[in-house]
C-alpha cells in the first residue's frame, strides 16, 4: 500500500512540474534534501524536478519542506498550489500538509478559513490562526476543538480559560467526557464543568470541591463565570406567590399553592417565609409593590398576567412564572432573572413527533378529537414533523378529526381503508359460488398512530385500531399524551389501553420512584382529577427550581430531574421539560427507558 502511494505521489510531482524525467540511478540521487536559500525567489518547478530524484520515502517530507520554504519567503500562493496538488496523497504526513496548507491560506485570507482545509485532527497552529480556528470550531458545533484552539491564542491565561470553560457549557455531560478523553488538555475544564453542575447548587460543598480543584490545576485561573456559581444558590427569605385564589380559576391557583407549601415541608435546611397574593383580587399597582418587596416571586399563572406583571417588577427581583405567553415580547425584554416555568401541551405533541421519528416510522396517522387543546397539539406536532424533514413534501402526516363517536369510528375506519377492504370481500363473495374465508386488511403504509384525545376517547379508539389491523400485518404502535389515560387505570379499562405508548410527567409514569408523594398526595386528595394533580406538581417543583434556577441557566445543557420532567433552562430562562415515556399493559403503566 505505502508503495502504491509513493508512486502516486511521484505521479503528481511530475504533474505538476509538467514534464517527465528519464529513469535515474540510484547512485544519481542526492542522499538527503537541499534547498535554497529563503532570501532567493523558489523555482518550484526546479526544486520539484530535484525532490523526484529522491528516494521515495524522502519526497513527502522534502515537498513539506518546500512548502514552508514557500510560506517564510511570503509566497503562500505557490505554497497553497504545491500542497493541495500533493497532500491527498500523503498518508504518514497528512495531517502536517493539511496544517501547513492552513498557514498559507491563512496568509493570503487572514479573517477566514477554509471548508476544505478545515480539520478537527488539527489542534496547533499559530496563536492568530487559532483564534480563526476557535471561530470555525466554534460556529461548526465542534465545542470541544474550539476550546483546544481557544487555548493556542495569544490572550492571556485568564481569557483563554474563560473562553474554553464558555466552549465546554454548550455540551452535556457526556460529550464533555468523551472530549476530555480525546482532547486530554481539556481536562481541568471538563472536570470543573461536573463539578459546578453537580454542586453548583451546594456552596459549601462546590467550595470544597473547587479549593481541591486548585490545588490539583493550580496553574490555571479560574474561569470568571465560576465565581459567581459559589453564590449560585440565592440567599432568599420572603418569598412572593402571585396566583388567582377567588374566582374562575381559583381551584387551579389553591392546588399549586398546596404543591410549593408541601414542597417546602419535605425540605429541612431553607427558612422561609410566604406571602401569596391573589391575582384575581388585587390590582396590578397593589401585586407589584407585593412583588417588589419580596426577594423572589413565583407566578403569575395566567398568560396575560404574565404579560402585564412581569415587566412591571423590579429587574433585581428574580421572577418564577408559571406560563409563558405566546409573544416573545417579554421573553426578549427580559432580565437574567426572569424564569419561564409551563405546563404546555404542545410539549407533549413535540416530543411524540421526535420519538417517532426517533424510532424510524415515517407514516404516522394522527388521529384528533373536536376541541382547542387537540388543534393546538395536531398544530406543534406538525410544526415538528415538518422540521424533521425539512419541508420534504412526501413526509407529511395524515390527519383525521372527529367530532362525535359516531364520526370517529367512521374516519378511522376509512383512513385505515377497513372500509374498503370489507366492500372488496362482498364484490367477491357476489360473484363466487360458494363459501369464501375472509378477513378484512388495513392499509399496509401506515406504521404509526398518534391520537390526541381524551382518556375516554381513547378506549374506544385503541380498540378501534387492534381490531383493524390484519392477522397478517403487524401491530401498527399507538402513541399518545397526558390526555389519553387516567395517571390510576381501573382493571376494566386495562384491556382497552393495553399496547399504548404514553408519553407524560415523571410524576405519572415512573410511579415507583416517587411512591412515597404519590401515595400521601393520593390518601389526601382522592377524589382530584389528573389536571390538577399536574398543577400540584408544578407548585411542588417551582419552590425547588426557586433555589436552582440560576445555577441551571448557567448551564443549558445540564438536566435535573424533577415531577414534571428532566427540567432544563434556556439562555432565555425557558424551562424545558424533557417528559418520560411509558407503555400500558397488563399490571398498568410500565416505564420505557428508550429515549
Amino acid at each position: 500500500m505505502n508503495k502504491l502511494l509513493n508512486i502516486g505521489f511521484t505521479l503528481v510531482i511530475s504533474s505538476l512540474i509538467g514534464c517527465s524525467s528519464s529513469p535515474q540511478t540510484r547512485d544519481a540521487r542526492p542522499s538527503t534534501p537541499t534547498f535554497v536559500s529563503v532570501d532567493q525567489e523558489i523555482d518550484v518547478t526546479e526544486q520539484l524536478a530535484k525532490i523526484q530524484r529522491y528516494p521515495s520515502h524522502q519526497q513527502p517530507s522534502a515537498v513539506l519542506n518546500l512548502a514552508k520554504q514557500l510560506s517564510n519567503s511570503l509566497e503562500p500562493e505557490k505554497c497553497l498550489s504545491l500542497l493541495l496538488n500533493g497532500y491527498a496523497w500523503i498518508t504518514e504526513l497528512k495531517t502536517e500538509y493539511k496544517e501547513q496548507a492552513l498557514v498559507c491560506y491563512h496568509q493570503l485570507n487572514p479573517q477566514s478559513i477554509s471548508d476544505e482545509l478545515f480539520d478537527e485532527t488539527i489542534t496547533t497552529a499559530s496563536a492568530p490562526l487559532s483564534k480563526i480556528l476557535a471561530q470555525k470550531a466554534f460556529q461548526t458545533g465542534q465545542y470541544g476543538l474550539a476550546a483546544i484552539h481557544f487555548l493556542n491564542t495569544d490572550e492571556d491565561q485568564q481569557v483563554q480559560s474563560d473562553s474554553a470553560w464558555a466552549a465546554l457549557q454548550f455540551m452535556d455531560n457526556t460529550a464533555i467526557q468523551q472530549v476530555s478523553k480525546r482532547y486530554p488538555r481539556l481536562a481541568p475544564w471538563a472536570t470543573l464543568t461536573r463539578l459546578t453542575r453537580l454542586y453548583g447548587d451546594k456552596p459549601n460543598t462546590f467550595n470544597t470541591k473547587l479549593s481541591q480543584w486548585k490545588v490539583q490545576y493550580g496553574s490555571i485561573p479560574v474561569p470568571t463565570e465560576v465565581s459567581a456559581t459559589t453564590s449560585g444558590i440565592m440567599p432568599r427569605t420572603k418569598i412572593t406567590v402571585l396566583l388567582p385564589l377567588t374566582g374562575t380559576y381559583a381551584e387551579q391557583g389553591m392546588v399549586i399553592q398546596q404543591g410549593i407549601l408541601a414542597s417546602y415541608f419535605k425540605q429541612t435546611n431553607r427558612v422561609v417565609s410566604f406571602q401569596f397574593v391573589d391575582t384575581a383580587k388585587e390590582n396590578s399597582e397593589a401585586i407589584v409593590e407585593y412583588a417588589n418587596n419580596s426577594d423572589v416571586v413565583i407566578g403569575p399563572l395566567l398568560k396575560d398576567k404574565v404579560a402585564e406583571l412581569v415587566p412591571l417588577i423590579n429587574s433585581q427581583v428574580p421572577v418564577l412564572a408559571l406560563n409563558q405567553v405566546n409573544s416573545t415580547t417579554a421573553l426578549d425584554d427580559s432580565f437574567d432573572n426572569r424564569f419561564y416555568f409551563a405546563l404546555r401541551v404542545e410539549d407533549e405533541a413535540q416530543q411524540l413527533a421526535q420519538l417517532i421519528y426517533d424510532k424510524g416510522f415515517n407514516e404516522p396517522l394522527v388521529v384528533a378529537s373536536g376541541g382547542s387543546t387537540s388543534a393546538r397539539m395536531l398544530t406543534a406536532f406538525q410544526a415538528e414533523w415538518k422540521n424533521k424533514y425539512d419541508d420534504t413534501a412526501n413526509n407529511v402526516p395524515r390527519i383525521i378529526r372527529y367530532h362525535d363517536r359516531k364520526s370517529m369510528r367512521k374516519n378511522l375506519s376509512g383512513a385505515l381503508d377497513i372500509d374498503q377492504s370489507k366492500q372488496r370481500i362482498k364484490h367477491i363473495e357476489s360473484i363466487v359460488t360458494g363459501k369464501v374465508h375472509s378477513i378484512a386488511r388495513n392499509r399496509q403504509d401506515i406504521d404509526a398512530i398518534v391520537l390526541f384525545a381524551s382518556a375516554q376517547d381513547t378506549t374506544l379508539l385503541n380498540p378501534i385500531v387492534e381490531a383493524s389491523v390484519s392477522p397478517f400485518s403487524e401491530q401498527i404502535p399507538v402513541f399518545g399524551g397526558s390526555r389519553n389515560t387516567p395517571s390510576y387505570i381501573e382493571k376494566d379499562s386495562l384491556r382497552d389501553l393495553r399496547n399504548l405508548h404514553i408519553v407524560d410527567i415523571p410524576w405519572f409514569i415512573q410511579q415507583t420512584k416517587y411512591r412515597t408523594l404519590w401515595k400521601e398526595t393520593r390518601l389526601l386528595f382522592p377524589k382530584r382529577r389528573d389536571g390538577l394533580m399536574r398543577l400540584y406538581a408544578l407548585g411542588f417543583d417551582a419552590f425547588n427550581l426557586l433555589f436552582e434556577m440560576r445555577h441551571l441557566r448557567r448551564h443549558p445543557n445540564y438536566t435535573k430531574s424533577y415531577l414534571t420532567g428532566s427540567l432544563s433552562i434556556s439562555t432565555e430562562g425557558v424551562i424545558k421539560r424533557r417528559l418520560s415515556l411509558g407503555k400500558i399493559g397488563q399490571k398498568g403503566i410500565r416505564p420505557l427507558d428508550e429515549r
